[in-house]
């Protein structure tokens, strides 16, 4: 039985984790963020923690880590007003993330399809990167403010090893192949749902954060496929 199957046929333990998930999404949202003048929001790698819940816990944890933990980040992190948006839009990433990976887990994926996924992301993350990361950035680290430069050179590094993450994750095992169209079908959600919330307050300003919000998704599944293995073998 898989670490999935026994959280979800145990309610107390679905409970537990639930509330072990939002930590993980709250701690992994505020760890660190890039404000966005255009939009009043900010990066951060918090669909990291949406996509580990999702991905271990189901859709329901999922649900629960991604709008709770999310919501929770932005009224510490001093945003409020994205609270209720990040709440329903987070949430529903999470369960859409946890819904299609279970899905998509029963297509026989192959390595050349792994291998086209882990290139699609590295050539996105370094596209992005390079052209709406490039200077100086205000970045905050655990509420300690940075101002960082970034260079193309630096996305080339980022995407490299990406593509070096998901490359040896779908050849050591395909069914990943899953796992990263879930995330990024359940990412065009996250996209879609806070463009069209910010598209209302801010108008045409919104199209700003939605290149910013691609990579914050890239950045997520990167991650996310890295220490998923490793995650689901601890516990």
């Amino acid at each position: 039985m898989s670490l999935r199957e026994r959280i979800e046929s145990n309610r107390s333990l679905q409970i537990a984790y639930s509330a072990l998930m939002i930590a993980f999404t709250f701690l992994a949202t505020i760890v660190i963020s890039i404000y966005i003048p255009a939009t009043h929001g900010f990066f951060n790698i918090g669909e990291f923690g949406v996509y580990i819940a999702a991905l271990t816990g189901g859709p329901l944890v999922g649900m629960i880590a991604g709008g709770v933990g999310s919501a929770l980040a932005d009224v510490f992190l001093g945003y409020e007003f994205y609270a209720p948006i990040t709440f329903v839009v987070k949430g529903l990433e999470g369960f859409i993330v946890g819904y299609l990976a279970f899905k998509l887990r029963k297509i026989r994926f192959t390595r050349w399809m792994g291998i086209t996924a882990s290139f699609a992301v590295a050539a996105l993350a370094i596209s992005i990167g390079s052209t709406y990361y490039i200077g100086e950035a205000e970045v905050t680290l655990l509420n300690t403010t940075y101002i960082l430069p970034f260079s193309t050179l630096l996305w080339l590094a980022v995407g490299t090893v990406m593509l070096g993450i998901t490359f040896y994750a779908t050849m050591k095992n395909p069914d990943r192949t899953a796992d990263i169209m879930a995330m990024f079908i359940g990412g065009m959600e996250m996209i879609l749902g806070y463009f069209i919330a910010q598209y209302i307050v801010f108008g045409a300003a919104a199209y700003v954060e939605l290149f910013y919000n691609l990579f914050q998704v890239l950045i997520g599944m990167g991650l996310a496929v890295t220490v998923i293995h490793y995650i689901e073998r601890m516990l």
